[in-house]
């Protein structure tokens, strides 16, 4: 599976690091067409990556990865306050207009930009 997952991140061009482990996937039609990679380090960081099939885009299918992202990180936070590790936030780095806006919509904002890489760094209150 995660080599589907791996391939298809590629195909859209996005590189997925290391820290990473796939979190959850989507398949349609026996393929992998959407995958969200998460990482904690549950003491001050978490971060993910949607991927999206540009055929199966604008269906609602990273919208639902990115609740499940949300979810999570409600999970890990109360763990972290649980064993008192500290102040967990979000720390997402963002490439694509289309998730942007979608990350906007659930209360998330920019705080940094990397004109260079073309990439936002995004992390939401609360």
């Amino acid at each position: 599976m995660l080599g589907y997952a791996e391939q298809l991140a590629n195909a859209q061009g996005i590189h997925i690091s290391e820290d990473k482990e796939l979190r959850a996937y989507i398949e349609h039609n026996n393929d992998i067409v959407a995958v969200l990679y998460v990482t904690s380090d549950f003491r001050n960081c978490f971060s993910f990556d949607v991927v999206v099939a540009k055929s199966v885009q604008r269906k609602g299918l990273g919208v639902r990865l990115v609740d499940f992202a949300i979810q999570e990180y409600e999970y890990l936070k109360q763990t972290a306050d649980a064993l008192d590790y500290g102040e967990l936030e979000y720390c997402v780095e963002v490439v694509s207009n289309a998730m942007r806006r979608l990350l906007e919509k659930k209360g998330f904002y920019v705080y940094d930009e990397d004109e260079r890489l073309g990439a936002w760094m995004m992390r939401k209150d609360g």
